[in-house]
């Protein structure tokens, strides 16, 4: 299941990115302006394989790649604001099939991310009780 896999990129994109044998980087060191920065670049390089196949020069690899990165930048985002990634698309998938009457709805589940290791998922700040 989708939603499963969301939690095991969760855990272990989360300890990749705050363990001291992994990126050693608190989800709470970038404000959500950075991780929406960090995201956007990411599309923006995903915008640039995609130019370069339709020129001849890039590659479907290159386009998955770039593509991969956007979703790992999209959990680490959702990690750092504490929501589940899985929940938040299903959603405003069902809220757009709605909105435009279409009938085609993903099941939604009882969210159950896994906290972020250095605070708990209390998402407060250094200083503040957090990764401190």
């Amino acid at each position: 299941m989708v939603s499963d896999k969301l939690d095991e990129l969760r855990a272990v994109n989360v300890a990749r990115c705050t363990s001291v044998d992994g990126f050693c980087f608190a989800l709470h060191d970038h404000s959500l302006l950075e991780w929406s920065a960090c995201l956007a670049g990411e599309a923006g390089e995903l915008c640039n394989a995609a130019k370069k196949m339709n020129y001849g020069r890039g590659s479907t690899k290159d386009l998955s790649d770039e593509l991969a990165d956007v979703v790992i930048y999209c959990d680490l985002m959702a990690a750092a604001m504490g929501v589940d990634l899985w929940s938040i698309v299903v959603e405003k998938f069902n809220a757009t099939s709605e909105k435009r009457g279409v009938p085609y709805r993903l099941a939604t589940r009882t969210p159950s991310p896994p906290p972020c290791p250095k605070c708990g998922g209390s998402g407060k700040a250094p200083g503040e009780g957090g990764h401190g």
